[in-house]
């Protein structure tokens, strides 16, 4: 569902903060990148989702390289991708209701009633029914996370992405978020990709995990393989004892 051939990404210096990242996402799974702030995690996503271009390789969603094919072509292939970010990227002056509709009204071609209907729907698959009138900043971080994940699948996705979907969260509140993206993503079916520092969430989401190192990405398997890897910067990493010594 998701390939990446060869993607390179490098500042406007030219040192590079990936190199030669190759992976292979099949249909329906969950596949978790780990590692250290800062190291390329959230820009190999946002190259993913096209909102970055690579300095080189192929980005195939679908089979498609979204890079190379017609604007017409690329906008369809795109519309089957949803993106949960970091900070939510929740309009502050919208209601929680009016941040649903929002992609519904620039995206479908819905009735304002069918609009409604879908919005209705979503806030009851993440719980927030009595909150529709209520604006961001009278939510805590954990209805607006939840706010995030209903409008990134509000259209249907096949595929999302999720920027760091624990970030600033509490532990209780961080487990809670994982097991209703879980919930919903064998509901709808969906192929992800996520990104955390939080080992106890990646565990709890991932079938595969990856962990940047060295520029690249290293493929380390399926939780227990990750577990139980031999290679000593997966240990350190996992471990929390840092990568200086890597």
């Amino acid at each position: 569902m998701i390939e990446l051939k060869s993607i390179s990404v490098a500042f406007e210096s030219g040192k590079a903060l990936l190199k030669d990242v190759d992976l292979a996402v099949r249909r329906g799974e969950t596949f978790v990148i780990i590692g250290s702030s800062g190291i390329g995690k959230s820009v190999l996503l946002k190259v993913t989702a096209s909102l970055i271009k690579p300095n080189s390789g192929q980005v195939l969603i679908d089979g498609k390289d979204i890079n190379s094919i017609s604007r017409i072509e690329k906008a369809e292939t795109l519309q089957k991708m949803g993106m949960l970010f970091q900070k939510n990227a929740l309009f502050d002056s919208f209601t929680v209701a009016d941040n649903l509709r929002f992609p519904l009204r620039e995206r479908t071609s819905l009735s304002e009633q069918e609009i409604s209907e879908k919005v209705k729907l979503f806030l009851q698959y993440v719980g927030l029914s009595h909150a529709e009138n209520l604006f961001p900043d009278e939510i805590s971080g954990g209805m607006q996370k939840r706010v995030g994940i209903a409008r990134a699948l509000i259209l249907n996705p096949q595929i999302i992405l999720y920027d760091d979907p624990t970030a600033g969260l509490d532990p209780i509140t961080s487990k809670l978020i994982i097991e209703l993206i879980i919930k919903l993503n064998k509901e709808f079916g969906t192929t992800v990709m996520a990104i955390t520092n939080d080992m106890n969430r990646a565990f709890q989401m991932a079938d595969r995990i990856g962990l940047i190192v060295g520029n690249t990405l290293f493929v380390t398997g399926s939780v227990e393989e990750t577990k139980n890897h031999n290679d000593q910067r997966v240990q350190k990493f996992i471990h929390g004892q840092g990568m200086q010594d890597a």
